[in-house]
This record gives structure tokens, sequence and C-alpha cells, in this order.
């Protein structure tokens, strides 16, 4: 199951989110444990920045918000800039125990998430759902989900925050 929550955040806690994320470390509580602006893996399709981070705020909203605990090593800050070769990148799991993969958009762009049926290595994906990154929205499904980011190709750059839970009782979130 997949679940999309337009507009997450209030408007404080979005001013709050931007300010943890775009603030240098020194000012605010987030530290910023790995940045590498040179990060790069063989399937990423254009030039892209991560950063790894811990942050109270984010931990706890997102947390508090979403009725689950969230893993505290992973709070990761991706920018993929324009490509002009906006192919998706390869299907991919973030990780290989049992998780729930949670997705925030920071800014409108195109670069497409898409959500694979596939749970199980495959030479062939077929594509359960694709979420449109809008600016507010969330997205979460179960990590067992082969999943792909697309490159944008009209905007400058996609920046999401991606989230896990390692909660194996996540039944509660897929509920209507």
């Amino acid at each position: 199951m997949v679940k999309v929550i337009d507009d997450f955040l209030s408007k404080d806690e979005l001013d709050r989110v931007l300010f943890e994320l775009k603030t240098p470390i020194e000012t605010h509580a987030a530290k910023k444990i790995v940045t590498n602006d040179d990060y790069d893996r063989s399937y990423d399709n254009a030039p892209a920045k991560v950063e790894f981070f811990d942050s109270d705020y984010i931990h706890c909203v997102f947390s508090k918000k979403l009725g689950i605990e969230l893993d505290r090593n992973f709070q990761r800050l991706r920018t993929t800039y324009k490509s002009d070769d906006p192919r998706p990148n390869p299907p991919h799991q973030d990780l290989k125990t049992p998780h729930i993969t949670i997705v925030w958009y920071l800014y409108d762009s195109d670069g497409d998430l898409f959500i694979y049926n596939e749970q199980q290595p495959s030479e062939v994906f077929s594509v359960l759902t694709s979420v449109t990154p809008l600016a507010n929205k969330l997205v979460y499904f179960d990590g067992s989900h082969y999943h792909s980011g697309n490159t944008p190709k009209s905007y400058a750059k996609r920046v999401v925050l991606n989230l896990h839970s390692l909660n194996n009782d996540e039944s509660h979130l897929f509920i209507d």
C-alpha cells in the first residue's frame, strides 16, 4: 500500500523544517552527519548532493504526525540536479530489513518517484504507482517495494527528505 499526503506539514512546521535544513549548522540543533557534494552512485543519471543529518525537531514532528517512531540513523536530504537525460534511476530498496520508506518533497519539481509492484530483484519492473514532486507532499510505503526517482528535466533541482521507520507493525499507517 502506498499513501500520499498533500500539505503534510502546517505552515509553522514547514517553516521550521526548512530552517532546520537550510540554516548553517552552528545556528541550530541539527547536526549534519555526512555531507558529500560529490556523492555519486553508478546508477545515478545526474549530479546529486546528499546530506545525512540528525535533527531533533524533524525527528519529532514527522514521528508525531505519522504516529510511528522514525530511525534516528537515517535522515537524508537529497538534491538531484537537472539533467537533459531524465531517465529513472534503477529500481532499488533503501534497506534490506523490514521498514517503511518515507519521502517528503521540499519544493515543486518534475522527476516522478516510481514505486514498483516487485519486492524481489527482477529483470523487469512494473509500476505500481508514480508520485509527482510537489512542495510539502509526503509519500510513504512498505520499503520492501522497489522504487526509483527520476532526475528533473524542467526544474533546476528535485529535493527530497528521505526517512525510514523500522517499526514492523506499520499496519495502522495504511488504514483509510
